[in-house]
């Protein structure tokens, strides 16, 4: 009975070794807008790194749309032999790495620009996940990237809206600094991108949304003006108060030219 025991129990370590998986994932949701700026950096992750010492990823994506142009180690890989091919084929990032030891923990491993070519939607897909020698197993979550000519699209769903991306682009502005999409927002719309990614898109146009040219984008009002300016709000782009408090701030023509600039209507 002892005996049949151990066995049962080294069966079960052996199951749950061979079972055991990691998941590389890409971001889902992010944005590159075109023209200007035209370098979106994606991230790829692996959650659980315990054990791994060697990997390939196979990454495909449409070049028709962007293009691959450089890929960057993280510094969780510090140490570890790279190499990169994002030539042959060129809808293809291929990525090696051999360690003399393990990794030390999970999370982003690679960074990869890039640079739009013509407006749409490419998927990003793992072609091929191996760790190791195949053990762990690898699970994948693909990822997309947006390249359109509306920066303020920072959701990536596809045009901008006052109720969605003005929203996001208010509370990730200081002062306000709060969580960037309502939770409520999520149980309407459970598709719509992380924080982490909405963050990274506005992060990609910060410096253009200083609709007001006021010395940097702020909640209270770059925010507040590009959320009423998009649809389906469309009212004055500056509250009548704002200009009592401030007349110095510039003309809703001017503002509004500024936001057609970074997102034509």
């Amino acid at each position: 009975m002892i005996r049949q025991s151990r066995n049962v129990l080294a069966l079960l370590a052996l199951t749950t070794s061979a079972s055991f998986a990691a998941t590389a994932s890409l971001p889902q949701g992010a944005m590159l807008a075109v023209p200007n700026p035209n370098v979106r950096t994606v991230e790829v992750s692996l959650d659980d790194a315990s054990n791994v010492e060697a990997l390939l990823f196979r990454i495909q994506y449409n070049r028709s749309i962007a293009a691959a142009t450089s890929v960057r180690a993280t510094s969780l890989v510090n140490g570890c032999a790279v190499e990169v091919n994002t030539t042959e084929p060129s809808n293809e990032v291929q990525i090696s790495m051999a360690c003399a030891d393990a990794l030390p923990s999970g999370g982003a491993l690679f960074e990869i620009d890039f640079a739009g070519a013509n407006p749409g939607r490419t998927d990003l897909t793992f072609l091929e996940c191996i760790l190791n020698e195949g053990s762990p197993g690898c699970d994948v979550v693909h990822g997309d990237l947006l390249v359109t000519n509306c920066a303020l699209d920072i959701d990536a769903s596809g045009s901008a809206a006052a109720n969605t991306d003005g929203v996001y682009i208010y509370r990730a502005l200081p002062p306000s600094l709060q969580i960037i999409v309502p939770t409520v927002f999520r149980e309407i719309l459970p598709n719509i991108p992380s924080d982490e990614v909405i963050e990274d898109n506005i992060n990609t146009v910060i410096d253009l949304l200083d609709v007001d040219n006021r010395g940097g984008a702020q909640a209270n009002t770059d925010g507040v003006y590009i959320y009423r300016a998009l649809p389906p709000a469309l009212q004055n782009i500056v509250p009548p108060d704002f200009r009592v408090i401030d007349p110095s701030i510039p003309s809703d023509q001017v503002i509004g030219n500024n936001i057609n600039s970074i997102c034509p209507q």
